[in-house]
């Protein structure tokens, strides 16, 4: 489906853009799914949660696995121009699956954008916390 929209705000420093979509211009929004935002600030180390994306263009590939670590710095992470604390996650975050979410399974609420991976750390991947993009 292909919709236009409207920005409705930008984060260049976690490079995320808002978009809202004008329903009159596009097929019927009635089918269109909708992911229920959870509380980042509630995750905790050991909580699992699925990573979805398209990496290599595999459309609606999902990967599990925890929260291994919670506010590593950008600079832990690789991108010290981002200031941003991530979400370590072990759930596959291939390229492609950046911007899809991150899922906390319990609740089945977005709880982080699946965003970068270390290079030479394998299986070591992180997420922007939701939290964080919320006032986008």
């Amino acid at each position: 489906r292909v919709y236009s929209c409207d920005v409705m705000g930008t984060d260049e420093i976690v490079d995320i853009a808002v978009l809202k979509i004008i329903p009159e211009d596009g097929p019927s929004l009635s089918n269109l799914p909708v992911a229920d935002l959870g509380d980042s600030d509630q995750l905790s180390v050991g909580k699992i949660v699925i990573a979805v994306g398209s990496p290599g263009g595999l459309d609606n590939t999902v990967t599990m696995g925890i929260v291994s670590g919670l506010e590593r710095s950008s600079m832990m992470v690789g991108i010290p121009h981002k200031k941003v604390d991530y979400i370590q996650t072990d759930a596959a975050i291939n390229p492609g699956n950046s911007g899809g979410p991150l899922i906390d399974v319990e609740s089945g609420k977005v709880v982080g954008i699946n965003a970068a991976i270390r290079a030479h750390m394998e299986g070591t991947s992180f997420a922007i916390p939701i939290n964080r993009v919320r006032d986008i």
